[in-house]
């Protein structure tokens, strides 16, 4: 599966170490390479990308440097031909060392490279991009935070959750949420969603059922509660949904476009006239929320209809453990301080630091947005050759349960299946013809 394009023409023209690197996986006959994107290596995938077309090797894009070492491992046994599998520097090889030894006892081979970057960004090529999201668990015993996201060919979805302290259980609260939207994602995007907005409707009111369910499970005095933040974006369009405190800035150059209101007592003050907006971030009453998931009424889901995307648009959903941090005339020249997988882990640390020792979970997921626009070429990241039906994911969809650990183990009838499996996608795969631009 090809997912990534590249930027206008394919520049053939070795200018870049990192070409260097691509040539040599290609030279040496590898048809594929899985890796975990990831900052240590941007180089190199961009290199893959714009120097090689992304075809021998093509990528495969992976959410976990130990599923980039078992899906060369797979292909090794189903193919007998060894695959290129790139890993991070220093704990990506630490996260993979287990795969590889597995993969030596199996006797099946595969290429590795260990990635030192990064290079600074002026010496490396400027093209790739991506989502990038970061959590940070501040002065808190447990993050309670939970993030994600989704996409199919034609939609993406983001969601964030806020498992709220004061109740029991915000973690199991936060994951149930994100992975109910996750599930409903996967069964509504084939590929595209019928109704973005009356989605994430949908999608949030499964999350707080859910919640009351486990309650009633689990037979507790009360359910898990969570504030939630979620956006689609399907045609160059963005429309998101909300409840509680977590937030979605919509940010264009130096300017804040939009960002969703707070479901809080505090805002309810100074939509009043009773405090000023000044008075929001230091007023003593400002972390009391007026709603969220899985209180005993249902919630009120606050839904932004469809707005149109630029190029280099930046949404940005995050928990109040960031934007507290982070005051909002500095969120459009932070985020314009360079890309987001760049600048958000130092904002983070930079929301985190600001809030001291009792800093709360700090979480957020950035998104800039390359439009059709873009000096007339394609962008640089698409989705067009997923399947119909197919779904990517940074969230465990299914049964979730605290009190159960599922067993890792596989008969030996499950290994021959997945292997059978594999080899009928590679050969699905070299069946395929080769895609255009999305």
């Amino acid at each position: 599966m090809r997912a990534d394009r590249p930027v206008g023409k394919i520049d053939d023209k070795v200018g870049f170490g990192s070409d260097v690197a691509a040539q040599m996986l290609r030279r040496f006959g590898f048809k594929y390479v899985s890796l975990n994107p990831g900052a240590s290596y941007r180089g190199l995938h961009d290199s893959i990308v714009n120097h090689l077309g992304n075809m021998n090797p093509s990528m495969v894009l992976c959410l976990h440097e130990d599923h980039a070492v078992g899906i060369a491992h797979g292909y090794a046994k189903a193919t007998g031909e060894p695959m290129a599998c790139v890993l991070h520097s220093n704990v990506g090889l630490l996260h993979g060392m287990m795969g590889l030894y597995n993969a030596w006892c199996d006797r099946a081979p595969m290429f590795v490279l260990g990635a030192t970057g990064p290079v600074d960004a002026s010496q490396r090529r400027p093209w790739i991009d991506w989502i990038h999201s970061t959590t940070d668990q501040g002065g808190r015993s447990i993050n309670q935070d939970r993030m994600g996201y989704c996409y199919s060919r034609e939609s993406l979805l983001m969601v964030v959750a806020d498992g709220m302290g004061g109740h029991i259980r915000g973690e199991v609260a936060a994951q149930l949420t994100v992975q109910a939207c996750a599930g409903l994602f996967q069964k509504l995007a084939t590929p595209r969603l019928a109704d973005p907005a009356g989605f994430l409707g949908a999608a949030l009111m499964a999350a707080h059922r859910d919640l009351l369910q486990y309650q009633a499970r689990k037979n507790l005095s009360e359910a898990p509660r969570t504030t939630v933040i979620a956006c689609v974006v399907q045609d160059g369009f963005a429309w998101w949904a909300h409840a509680g405190d977590s937030r979605l800035y919509w940010l264009r150059g130096e300017r804040i476009m939009s960002r969703t209101l707070d479901h809080s007592k505090v805002q309810a003050m100074a939509s009043l006239g009773l405090i000023s907006p000044d008075e929001l971030e230091t007023h003593p009453e400002r972390n009391k929320v007026l709603n969220c998931l899985g209180s005993p009424q249902d919630p009120s889901l606050e839904t932004t209809s469809r707005v149109r995307l630029a190029n280099r648009d930046l949404l940005v959903l995050c928990t109040d453990g960031f934007w507290s941090g982070l005051p909002d005339s500095a969120f459009p020249g932070a985020f314009a301080a360079g890309p987001v997988a760049e600048v958000v882990p130092g904002l983070v640390e930079r929301a985190v630091a600001h809030n001291g020792r009792t800093a709360d979970n700090a979480t957020v997921v950035a998104l800039s947005w390359e439009g059709s626009d873009a000096d007339g070429e394609p962008p640089t990241l698409s989705s067009i050759n997923l399947p119909d039906g197919a779904v990517t994911t940074t969230i465990a969809i299914g049964q979730f349960d605290d009190d159960e650990v599922s067993s890792s183990e596989m008969s030996e009838e499950e290994i021959e299946r997945q292997i059978s499996e594999i080899r009928q996608a590679i050969l699905r795969s070299n069946e395929d013809p080769q895609g255009g631009t999305a």
